[in-house]
């Protein structure tokens, strides 16, 4: 087949290059790096490496797989019939069974392996139908993820009661069934997809992006992040996946719409908006020095002279995970 790559590590190597850091247990993001010329740098880069992907000729890696003895022979035959597609990536979740196939899959964190086992074709993998590890669910709901693409598949949204938290959910189209241990048998999901386009309502992606809190103007912070994120699906769509041309034209699609999200970001960093944060620390700094008192001796300030920092000044508005791990796509 053919396989698609990003060369994520030159955007890598160009954003190091044009946005500096200050070292620090919360690395401060260098406001003045944030110029008009320096974005469109980084987005001529970023068309570039989404024009013009690495084309390799390669095979999808061959995965241990075994005839399913261990149910009844209809349900045998079903399963290997689902587990047989070797385009698919298959996770399980106890407790939701059939709601799956009526509603989406909701939970409190956007994390894969927080809420679901790997499942493969063998009879000690999926033999965990009958006595399912989590609370020995009843009922297991089976995800597919197809291979040959990356989206995002995670949707956020508003949590009911007074807290209005953030939760998250999985469109049901991704689930191709569920097994009833009460009834012995695997119950198909007649709304499953194999192939699915890219929602942008959709935020969070199947892999945890590299943790890097850094420090600055909420608007930097943000850009930052962004451009992280970006770095982050290139080099996880080249990496995770095999990308077929239907799975590159989605990521395309998707980097797209973050280059969208960059530009707005940088109407706001204008040169005014860096020169009154540039005076604002001036002041800052100014007010600092003068609450020491020196007179030959160690100084401290006055008692309520120094407010202690809020999280926006230490963390920018919000933790954040721009930059990943250095990516590796050839």
């Amino acid at each position: 087949m053919q396989r698609y790559k990003f060369d994520s590590d030159s955007l890598y190597s160009l954003k190091n290059e044009l946005y500096k850091e200050i070292p620090g247990l919360y690395p401060e993001l260098v406001t003045e790096c944030y110029t008009e010329d320096n974005l469109i740098k980084v987005i001529n880069k970023i068309q570039e490496i989404i024009d013009n992907p690495i084309i390799t000729e390669e095979e999808m890696p061959k995965v241990n797989k075994e005839e399913i003895t261990c149910f009844d022979e209809e349900t045998n035959k079903k399963l290997n019939e689902i587990f047989s597609n070797n385009d698919l990536a298959f996770f399980g979740h106890g407790g939701a069974g059939e709601t799956i196939i009526n509603t989406e899959f909701k939970c409190k964190y956007p994390n894969l392996l927080s809420h679901f086992i790997p499942l493969s074709q063998t009879n000690e993998s999926l033999s965990q139908f009958k006595a399912w590890p989590h609370k020995n669910c009843p009922q297991i709901a089976v995800m597919a993820l197809n291979m040959h693409e990356y989206n995002p598949i995670y949707k956020p949204f508003k949590g009911e009661g007074s807290s209005g938290e953030t939760l998250y959910s999985i469109a049901n189209d991704y689930f191709v069934g569920y097994y009833d241990n009460d009834k012995g048998e695997f119950i198909l999901n007649p709304n499953f997809k194999m192939r699915h386009e890219f929602d942008e309502e959709c935020t969070v992606y199947q892999k945890e992006i590299s943790v890097h809190a850094v420090s600055g103007p909420d608007e930097i912070v943000k850009f930052d992040k962004e451009l992280g994120n970006i770095i982050s699906i290139l080099n996880s769509a080249s990496n995770v996946t095999y990308l077929d041309e239907q799975g590159y034209k989605e990521v395309k699609e998707q980097i797209l719409h973050k280059i969208k999200n960059l530009k707005e970001l940088q109407d706001v960093i204008t040169p005014e908006y860096i020169d009154k944060l540039e005076k604002k620390t001036e002041t800052v700094d100014n007010q600092t020095n003068n609450t020491f008192d020196w007179n030959g001796d160690w100084g401290f300030p006055a008692p309520g002279s120094i407010s202690p920092p809020s999280n926006n000044d230490i963390f920018g508005a919000d933790l954040v995970f721009p930059s990943p791990d250095k990516p590796k796509t050839k």
